[in-house]
């Protein structure tokens, strides 16, 4: 699993707008269901 610090390395040069480190329930499928840890990013290219 990604962590917050290795993605604001890996988006260098994008503006963060959201960036946030949780556990959440997922449905994936029959056999991927349930509490989760992920990592969500939010990250927008200035032109």
């Amino acid at each position: 699993m990604g962590n917050p610090k290795s993605l604001i390395l890996e988006l260098a040069g994008l503006n963060l707008v959201h960036l946030i480190e949780l556990e959440r329930n997922v449905v994936e499928g029959i056999y991927h269901t349930g509490l989760s840890a992920v990592v969500q990013a939010i990250a927008v290219k200035e032109t």
